[in-house]
């Protein structure tokens, strides 16, 4: 008799990886780019110059009181070396500072790479050159980009405790300066250091238990409105379909469904729930099961150009499975799967 367990746990496992395994050859690309050879020094000066009266008069040159909040942004040097809150500053990758996968914190199966992450919880991989297009980034920075600061960047070690606001497994970026990207709320953060930038956008939650409106909220999505377009590829049995979803309708619906559902499990451990697994054993018995297999890879863009790649929906698991969800509705599951057809 077949172990339905097992089989279960191995389809949920896939599921879950899918998304890590994209990145994980995202990180295999990173061969050595890089953006611009430009360098510009990031100096903050900050002249103070005082004449005194004399006799005929004389006068005394008062500087401008810039706000607490100003003081927190970087600072570029203009071109006549005088100090500027208007400049640009120029984006490079941070590459790794070792290939090794036992010098740091990296798995065995990933290329060597650059993640940061906040509160020892969310996860930001850094963004590869050939994806600023898609999601609108310019190849540098200009002062208005910079949101709230977030923190001086800690090295961490994910096998010790640690309390750092912002840290990297990678001790390139130790001492890095960390900025929220100011035009999509806590989706992206920019990471600076004295000579250069690069961005880092949301990737993962290091723990389980995040509910996809959590996500959305990173994202300052709050409504169908806050999404531009929906884009998905639906694997089924010897076929492969891909599409963009743009009606309106069809996009509230998505949201709608999607920012209602709770997660399964909590903490750091994937494990597939009972019912889970029994409803994969359900479904794989059906006759029909080759007919209604289908795994589907939903990709969600948002108005403010940022991408979400993480959602994956399979409609024939039980009444309907989004992974790390408890499962759909009856309804919820007819509704959401007409919500993924092509206008």
């Amino acid at each position: 008799m077949k172990n339905y367990k097992e089989m279960a746990d191995s389809v949920f496992e896939r599921s879950n990886e899918i998304i890590k395994n994209n990145r994980i050859r995202k990180r295999k690309i990173m061969k050595i780019i890089t953006v611009s050879t430009m360098s510009c020094c990031c100096v903050a000066v900050l002249l103070v110059v005082g004449v005194l009266k004399n006799e005929q008069g004389g006068f005394f040159i008062n500087l401008p009181n810039h706000t607490e909040s100003e003081k927190n942004l970087p600072v570029s040097e203009s071109q006549n070396g005088n100090s500027s809150y208007e400049n640009t500053f120029p984006i490079k990758l941070f590459m790794p500072s070792s290939q090794d996968p036992n010098a740091d914190s990296f798995a065995e199966d990933e290329a060597a790479h650059v993640d940061v992450v906040l509160n020892n919880s969310i996860v930001y991989r850094q963004l590869l050159p050939e994806e600023y297009e898609e999601y609108g980034f310019a190849e540098e920075l200009e002062q208005t980009d910079f949101g709230e600061r977030i923190g001086e960047v800690a090295e961490i070690y994910h096998d010790k405790e640690n309390s750092a606001v912002v840290g990297s497994q990678d001790p390139v970026l130790k001492g890095c300066q960390a900025y929220y990207y100011a035009h999509t709320n806590k989706a992206a953060i920019i990471v600076k250091n004295e000579e250069h930038c690069s961005l880092f956008v949301f990737d993962d939650f290091l723990d389980k238990g995040h509910s996809i409106q959590e996500i959305y909220a990173l994202y300052g999505a709050s409504s169908g409105t806050d999404i531009a377009s929906l884009s998905y590829v639906i694997h089924g049995f010897q076929r492969v379909e891909e599409g963009t979803v743009t009606d309106r309708t069809k996009i509230d619906t998505f949201y709608n469904i999607t920012a209602q559902l709770v997660p399964h499990g909590s903490g750091s451990v994937s494990e597939t729930p009972d019912w889970l697994a029994k409803a994969y054993e359900e479904a794989s018995s059906d006759p029909e099961y080759d007919k209604k297999r289908e795994n589907i890879d939903i990709c969600v863009r948002f108005t403010n150009g940022m991408n979400y790649r993480g959602i994956y929906y399979q409609p024939y698991v039980s009444t309907g499975y989004v992974a790390n969800m408890e499962a759909l509705t009856p309804e919820q599951n007819s509704q959401l799967r007409n919500a993924i057809t092509a206008d």
